[in-house]
């Protein structure tokens, strides 16, 4: 992938590099004390964008798990109240979500990545110490939630298909906000099918099929189940 480096000042004296890609992203480095410093930060930003391709560059990795029972925020909460994201290292992150993958209950995206060592793993932990829960993991607090999103739009360099997920994730929040304010805080979430169902029952046919059953096969046991929308429709 072609690269274009170039560096610049501002008028407090301080040097930025700053990367092109071809198509379109432009990443922007810390500011630096010269011109020389600015373009081998971003020469080493590059050197990671191409390593960790290839699954082959330390990366400080933000894994965010939703329960398939979450039923989103309340409308006056940070969107991704309730959540949890995993701060951690890998040289070879694609191996490391999936091994993450296989030992939880949740579903797992890959919500931001930026380039880092030990010593910045560390100094994220330090940062966001209060957030922590067991090991690392850490609620997702507005902070939090905040740093996420900047780290993901500043290195703009996800698999596709967790990018995709991000996008759903916020078309799902907002869905979730809607029913809420509809039928109210629901009694069961997703529940099995094999467990009495009571109160009011909010069914996420899209996103909860971790059941181990079809669409079909709810209907075919349950009935036809009435989404809030069709209300006002």
């Amino acid at each position: 992938m072609n690269l274009k480096i170039e560096t610049f000042s501002k008028a407090n004296g301080r040097y930025f590099g700053r990367v092109e890609r071809q198509d379109g992203f432009v990443y922007v480095t810390d500011a630096c004390e010269s011109d020389g410093k600015a373009r081998s930060s971003a020469e080493e930003w590059c050197n990671w964008h191409e390593n960790v391709i290839s699954n082959d560059a330390d990366t400080i990795y933000y894994i965010v798990a939703i329960p398939y029972a979450w039923i989103g925020p309340y409308s006056s909460a940070n969107r991704y109240s309730g959540l949890e994201v995993k701060i951690g290292r890998s040289r070879n992150l694609m191996k490391r979500f999936s091994n993450l993958r296989t030992g939880t209950g949740s579903h797992l995206v890959i919500h931001a990545i930026e380039p880092g060592n030990s010593t910045v793993e560390q100094q994220r932990h330090n940062e966001f110490a209060k957030e922590r829960r067991q090991g690392e993991w850490f609620v997702i607090t507005p902070r939090l939630e905040k740093h996420i999103m900047k780290t993901w739009f500043r290195n703009n360099l996800l698999p596709r298909e967790h990018q995709l997920e991000i996008v759903d994730l916020q078309h799902r929040i907002d869905k979730y906000i809607y029913v809420k304010k509809v039928i109210g805080v629901p009694d069961m979430v997703n529940p099995s099918l094999e467990e009495p169902w009571h109160g009011n029952v909010f069914v996420d046919l899209e996103h909860a099929m971790p059941w181990g059953v079809s669409r079909q096969s709810a209907l075919r046991k349950y009935g036809p189940l009435k989404w809030p929308f069709d209300e006002e429709k």
